[in-house]
């Protein structure tokens, strides 16, 4: 044989490894795979037949039986490494064995029974529009265990910097954003996690929405303003996320409107009408939520004190950095850093998960407990602000700013995120049931199954800028913000799954057996394997 040859057998097998590797990691460009194997099959074609006398003669030769049978177990070899290869590029044949003690490479019992649902002539779309290559790599490698566990999905890896007009196309407004499309519905997701995507998948199959209304007439956000101070952006998530979204100037209306799920009250600069309040009352003694986001410097005692009977005190106070800080001049010192988030509450729970998150909110004042509120509301303080931020108390307007003694100036943390839980309703129906007649009292009795005590949720958030048009650049701005709309809706993911942590493994070893260990592996074995290599070969020799 020519040994210039011997090149293309060589070259054959690098191109089916190549092809094995293209075809498992680049799934989305089959034709390079596809050209590889072709490539792999024209080599070895080549070789055979400027070969092909040589090839016969080592047959012919002495000892032919010999290389036969080392020229059939190389063939084999070679058939059996193809064979597997191409197995493993194939979703049919997609079978793979997790052997990690918690599960790492393996779904949930839950996401695979969410999987189940969705129905193979109807394929999810899965649009990507990554920036951070590892983020993608991550996504992706998730994703792959949904397909190989059958989710029927098309996936498009779409590059927001190359194709600009396809992010704007798809409202894309911030980078590393997976937006996922099923008939009419459709999700986004900005956090990979396997409850954040099993629930993504879940919220297609869903159908009803709710609707969220935002107060007019105090000087609140504009939900159409698309510069810096707006909120167009954050209405755009919430579409985007089937909200239904719009607006009510309660003085105008006379009510909240009854298809209001949520009222937002989103910095308002003026405050509520005592009618007003008694209408948010109202539609709280619905057990609906209400979310309020208030700015520091802004004296709205009504609706401060229609929040404290439902457990959350708004304080006068405006949240700063120390003037000695070094962010103070980055940032600007009204600005309140946002660096603890609990763990146990849905609406903060993923920030937690996160680790190292911060939210930077300007113009922000502390949220404290009014645990002896008038509704029996039990409240909980979900964010909290980093020790080094100081707050100037006792500020309702930019003038309370002048002439600022120590007296007035007070060591952090403090909390600018609190919710508040209590049941509504079902004292009232219990009295009324009570006064029935007792003919009566079946038919209320038997209608008080449904219309028992209902749970009432509450937010308060301590600044309206977390959310502009600005604010929401930060994708935890977002999470934030359409997490507690979510948990006050009780309208949580519909799954919760533990997070799968890799647990540390140990394997202790004695002084005695780590040397006998040793003597084994560095000793033992080798002479062992290297002797029965040349008894062999000597054997060989002699026959």
């Amino acid at each position: 044989m020519k040994s210039k040859l011997l090149i293309l057998p060589f070259l054959s097998i690098f191109s089916v490894a190549m092809a094995v590797l293209v075809g498992s990691t680049m799934s989305d460009i089959p034709w390079l795979s596809h050209s590889l194997w072709g490539l792999a099959a024209a080599l070895i074609a080549a070789w055979i037949v400027a070969e092909k006398d040589s090839i016969q003669q080592s047959f012919a030769v002495k000892g032919a039986r010999y290389g036969m049978s080392t020229g059939l177990t190389v063939v084999l070899g070679l058939v059996i490494i193809v064979g597997v290869g191409f197995l493993s590029t194939r979703a049919r044949f997609n079978q793979s064995f997790d052997v990690t003690r918690d599960g790492i490479n393996t779904l949930s019992d839950q996401s695979l029974k969410m999987i189940e649902k969705f129905d193979e002539s109807n394929p999810i779309t899965v649009l990507t529009f990554f920036d951070d290559d590892m983020k993608k790599t991550e996504f992706t490698q998730l994703l792959d265990l949904y397909l190989g566990a059958g989710l029927p999905a098309q996936v498009e890896h779409i590059d927001p910097k190359a194709e600009p007009t396809r992010a704007l196309a798809e409202n894309v407004t911030t980078v590393d954003t997976v937006i996922l499309k099923l008939a009419d519905q459709n999700n986004r997701l900005t956090d990979f996690t396997e409850e954040k995507l099993t629930n993504g998948f879940l919220k297609l199959l869903k159908q009803d929405s709710k609707k969220v209304y935002f107060t007019l007439g105090h000087g609140e956000r504009d939900l159409e303003n698309q510069e810096a101070e707006g909120y167009r952006l954050i209405k755009d998530e919430l579409v985007s996320e089937r909200y239904e979204v719009a607006t009510v100037n309660l003085l105008e209306a006379g009510k909240v409107p009854d298809d209001a799920d949520i009222v937002v009250v989103a910095g308002p600069k003026y405050d509520f009408r005592e009618t007003e309040i008694a209408l948010l009352d109202a539609h709280l003694a619905a057990a609906k939520p209400v979310l309020v986001l208030v700015d520091a410097m802004t004296n709205v005692p009504n609706l401060q004190k229609l929040m404290e009977n439902y457990g959350l005190k708004v304080d006068n106070n405006m949240l700063i950095l120390r003037p000695d800080d070094p962010r103070a001049q980055l940032l600007g010192q009204n600005n309140a850093l946002i660096t603890e988030f609990d763990e146990f509450s849905p609406a903060t729970k993923d920030l937690a998960a996160k680790g190292a998150v911060t939210l930077v909110a300007a113009n922000s004042r502390s949220i404290s407990e009014s645990v002896d509120n008038d509704k029996g509301m039990k409240p909980t303080l979900v964010a909290k602000t980093a020790d080094i931020i100081i707050a100037v108390d006792k500020v309702t307007k930019p003038q309370d700013l002048e002439d600022i003694g120590p007296d007035r100036i007070v060591g952090g943390p403090f909390a600018v995120l609190g919710v508040a839980v209590g049941q509504i309703g079902g004292e009232e129906i219990a009295e009324n049931s009570r006064k029935s007649e007792s003919t009566e009292a079946k038919d209320v009795g038997n209608d008080k199954l449904g219309k028992a005590a209902k749970e009432l949720r509450v937010g308060v958030v301590g600044s309206s800028d977390l959310v502009t048009n600005l604010g929401v650049q930060r994708g935890e701005n977002v999470d934030m913000f359409l997490n507690m709309v979510n948990y006050l809706l009780q309208d949580e993911d519909f799954i919760s799954i533990r997070p799968k942590d890799l647990t540390e493994s140990r394997l202790d070893v004695s002084s005695a057996s780590s040397q006998l260990l040793l003597l084994f592996f560095a000793y033992i074995y080798p002479t062992v394997f290297l002797g029965g290599g040349i008894f062999y070969w000597v054997r060989r020799r002699r026959a």
